[in-house]
């Protein structure tokens, strides 16, 4: 356990929640950022089941959903059909339709099994979630988890029909980004004329929807697959070359948005939680536009998925996205050269690398240090004349006030214990709310969250008011209420929900009149209901 901390916090949702995202989604005219629909940079904080749409019924599929929304996914990773060559199922999806009518005939799609994929994806739409979806997903080495074999021997021409079937079907579709090849460098096997027959395919018919790629290993989707048809480009790394990866991608020429397609999954390869953290923050801080959490129990998903649902990695990642939509990820300046943390950086090289950026308009300064140590920030980075500085855990996603310095000079911070730390420095005019908060926007409330604030009742109220809640039977949930700078005032309900609407009445002492809002958090999903106080 880490030192004891002076505020704490908990689950709240992510980056860019689900309802704030409009579709479809293009490239900036510089070519750093993603753009939803209002032209908002819009930045993915997302999920990898890669056999969604194969693996669950419809009843698995919407609650994976519901959980993965309430937890602020805006985006995931899927394979818009998988083949035989897995331990956990095959070809065939949950129902026993197969893609297609005959084995790897791409010139007979079985409608039964793509309806169902359809589904799928509105689901997900309706919910605010980016699908990032393989068409024809290659596989490792070229082998038996994926279609490569079969796609070279349907060669080219086939492979451009599909494509334009695929397009054709999905063409009004708006959540949806191509992912090309899958896993493998589609050239290394003679697989490049395919993979660019089934792109040009959709494109042909379907004009409006990105494309990337998915490369193998410490390869980007551009060291694969640069082609006319890319639009956004993808790291695809682990903890040891992460850092050096994202920078060399986010310095390529010409500009182009990048994501952090994959890295090592939770419950693989004996990965600590710290390298599970460090991926996010480095892709975050380097100047990504979105990151990709794997799980080893969720990709295939295996008979206990429903146990990597709220999970260490899942809960950091919840913190990773509350503190980086307090601050504002899409706004984030990476600090290569060295000018805002001037030493303790560590090696680029390597997973002790400690990355840094800023917000343009230079109102924060965000760190990620993965390991103890003492870092110098140039303080003069940070706007105003005075700053807030504080260390947040991002495992338990608790903050601790360190102090108010002059924006003059330079500043050694050290961590305040073992493991991995954050590191937040705002312009103390800026007047932020509490960087491990988040927000207290009524609207990031999914409308199918399962954790609802259902009324206040009176609202506006003087001297108390009525709130009824509720959430699943058994889950612990917590009821707190907020300022309008997101800080904690009171906690009210700290126990198990009944399943049914639950009622108590909050009466404040000591607050002045205004807004405030009360929150309700359980299982990983959180609801926030505006209410004002009348003096």
């Amino acid at each position: 356990m880490k030192l004891p901390v002076l505020l704490l916090t908990f689950l709240c949702l992510s980056a860019v929640t689900a309802s704030a995202v409009e579709y479809p989604l293009t490239v900036s005219t510089d070519g750093r950022n993603l753009l939803d629909d209002r032209g908002d940079a819009v930045v993915l904080n997302a999920g990898t089941p890669w056999h969604l749409a194969a693996r669950l019924t419809r009843e698995e599929v919407a609650d994976y959903l519901d959980t993965r929304a309430g937890q602020g996914i805006n985006a995931l990773l899927m394979a818009l059909m998988v083949t035989d060559g897995y331990s956990t199922g095959s070809a065939q999806n949950v129902y026993g339709d197969e893609p297609f009518l005959s084995p790897g005939d791409f010139g007979r799609p079985n409608e039964a099994y793509f309806s169902h994929v359809d589904w799928v994806i509105e689901q997900a739409n309706q919910r605010g979630i980016m699908m990032l979806i393989t068409p024809v997903y290659l596989g490792w080495g070229c082998g038996d988890e994926g279609w490569c074999a079969e796609a070279n021997a349907a060669g080219p021409t086939e492979m451009r029909d599909f494509g334009r079937w695929v397009g054709n079907r999905y063409k009004n579709q708006p959540n949806i980004i191509w992912v090309q090849g899958g896993d493998v460098d589609a050239g290394a096997y003679g697989a490049m004329p395919e993979v660019n027959a089934i792109a040009e395919g959709i494109l042909e018919v379907d004009s409006a929807h990105l494309h990337t790629a998915h490369c193998d290993r410490q390869n980007s989707g551009r060291d694969c697959y640069d082609q006319p048809w890319m639009d956004l480009d993808t790291t695809y790394s682990d903890c040891s070359r992460t850092p050096v990866q994202i920078r060399d991608d986010y310095n390529r020429i010409p500009w182009m948005p990048t994501i952090y397609i994959e890295g090592v999954y939770e419950f693989e390869h004996s990965v600590s939680a710290e390298c599970i953290r460090s991926q996010a923050w480095w892709a975050a801080l380097g100047g990504l536009s979105g990151h990709f959490f794997g799980s080893g129990k969720i990709w295939d998903f295996t008979p206990d998925w429903r146990q990597g649902l709220v999970t260490e990695g899942t809960t950091s990642m919840q913190h990773f996205g509350t503190i980086l939509k307090a601050r504002g990820w899409g706004e984030l300046v990476p600090d290569y050269a060295h000018n805002v943390m001037v030493s303790g950086y560590g090696d680029i090289n390597g997973s002790d690398y400690a990355a840094t950026a800023t917000r343009a308009d230079r109102n924060s300064v965000i760190s990620y240090l993965p390991t103890p140590r003492t870092v110098t920030i140039a303080m003069n980075r940070v706007e105003g004349s005075e700053a807030d500085a504080w260390w947040i855990d991002p495992a338990e996603g608790s903050g601790q006030y360190i102090g108010r310095y002059a924006t003059s000079g330079t500043r050694d911070f050290s961590t305040p214990g073992p493991g991995d730390w954050v590191l937040v420095i705002d312009n103390a005019a800026a007047n932020l709310i509490d960087p491990w908060v988040g927000s207290t926007n009524v609207s990031d409330t999914p409308a199918n969250s399962r954790v609802q604030v259902l009324s206040a009742s009176p609202n506006p109220f003087n001297p108390r008011t009525v709130l009824s809640f509720v959430a699943p039977a058994g889950e612990h949930l917590q009821v707190a209420v907020y300022d309008a700078r997101g800080r904690l005032l009171e906690r009210i309900f700290d126990a198990a929900a009944t399943g049914e609407v639950q009622t108590l009445t909050w009466e404040p002492h000591g607050l002045a009149s205004g807004t405030y809002f009360v929150r309700a958090s359980s299982g990983g999903q959180t609801s926030v209901r505006k209410v004002g106080l009348l003096k």
